[in-house]
């Protein structure tokens, strides 16, 4: 997810693990270690033609890198006496802090490499869009009270007992919004994701797809659980098409139309004089979007990740690689966000409220093409 949530969820992960023993910095070390994965967005080699696309949730998001990133996280602890002395507790924060940063990103349609070293799989379980504030705003509230209620400690000691702001106390706080965050994605997500697969397994028998699908997804979309894109690939064609599940209504659709899949082949083939560095950047964009990759229908030179798009139901995608016949260090990277068109944020807004008049229920209106 975004780095403001991974770092106030490894901030609660901290600050209950170790908040009695690091009253004042057990959060502290968490939101280091929450935020250590995401320094990979530094990683961008001159030679990439990806701009380092391919370095983002890779080495530093598996399970590999968790005990040398809560590591460096507590480096700048070690500049202090105290910090010094406090060694092992601090390490154990950010241990815990940064153990929350892999499983909550492969939990988005993104996804990551979690299991490094071991497999260079991406593992996406699609259950909770990239940015939700239904995460991130009670993780913050939690945080900040939690911490409020351990610094306020420190001015307790003349108080009676029972008026004292107790570790019990800022621990269980903190620990109400850590496993709030996991209730709402895991129990919350997992049930809409499950009535949006159900939807799109309607989708594919009206279409008379059913027993022949390869393979199929369906992926929140950001802010919210209620809106849904759907893509599934049959006889080398993607189709996709955007599902409404608000919650005590039936599932609605806006349905979508086909559009070929490509290979890493027959992207190779759109300029006959491509560089093997190039040729490379693709087979590695291939394996970034899990295959999900087409040609823009007015752009056929621009090969755009279908699982993301302006449009759920549409093709127009947000991002994806320009061909070229070569690249050189210094030169625009051949991956760009710029290919999708129109305000994303109106059509997303249409659809969540109903708006759009192409939604129809999902199992019984006749289907629409996707403008």
């Amino acid at each position: 997810m975004d780095v403001i949530t991974q770092c106030v969820l490894g901030a609660s992960a901290g600050q209950a693990m170790l908040g009695r023993r690091l009253p004042r910095s057990a959060w502290l070390a968490g939101l280091l270690g929450g935020y250590m994965p995401d320094a990979d967005v530094f990683i961008k080699p001159a030679g990439d033609p990806l701009g380092g696309l391919l370095w983002h949730r890779h080495f530093t998001h598996g399970l590999g890198f968790i005990p040398v990133g809560a590591l460096i996280a507590v480096i700048p602890f070690l500049l202090f006496a105290s910090g010094r002395r406090a060694f092992g507790p601090l390490y154990l924060a950010a241990l815990a802090g940064i153990a929350t940063h892999g499983i909550l990103d492969a939990c988005t349609s993104y996804g990551t490499v979690l299991w490094w070293p071991i497999s260079e799989r991406r593992v996406s379980l699609d259950l909770v869009g990239i940015i939700d504030p239904l995460v991130t705003l009670p993780l913050m509230v939690t945080v900040a009270w939690s911490v409020w209620l351990s610094w306020r400690a420190r001015h307790d000691l003349r108080r009676p007992a029972p008026l004292r702001a107790s570790p019990t106390r800022w621990r269980t706080v903190a620990l109400v919004g850590f496993l709030w965050a996991w209730g709402y994605i895991f129990l919350i997500g997992g049930f809409m994701h499950w009535r949006a697969s159900n939807a799109q397994g309607a989708l594919a028998a009206e279409r008379g797809h059913t027993g022949r699908v390869d393979r199929a997804r369906v992926m929140p979309q950001p802010l919210t659980l209620a809106l849904w894109r759907s893509v599934y690939i049959v006889d080398g064609e993607v189709w996709s098409d955007s599902i409404r599940t608000v919650p005590w209504r039936e599932p609605q659709a806006i349905r979508g139309r086909p559009l070929p899949l490509l290979t890493v082949e027959q992207a190779a083939s759109i300029e006959p004089a491509m560089s093997p560095r190039v040729r490379r950047a693709i087979e590695g964009f291939f394996w970034f979007t899990d295959g999900y990759v087409s040609a823009d229908p007015s752009n056929p030179r621009f090969l755009g990740d279908m699982r993301y798009g302006v449009d759920p139901a549409g093709f127009s995608s947000m991002w994806g690689v320009r061909v070229v016949d070569s690249f050189e260090p210094g030169s625009p990277p051949i991956f760009t966000s710029g290919g999708g068109r129109g305000d994303r944020s109106a059509v997303l807004w249409r659809q969540l409220t109903g708006a759009d008049p192409r939604l129809a229920p999902a199992e019984q209106a006749p289907a629409e093409q996707a403008r």
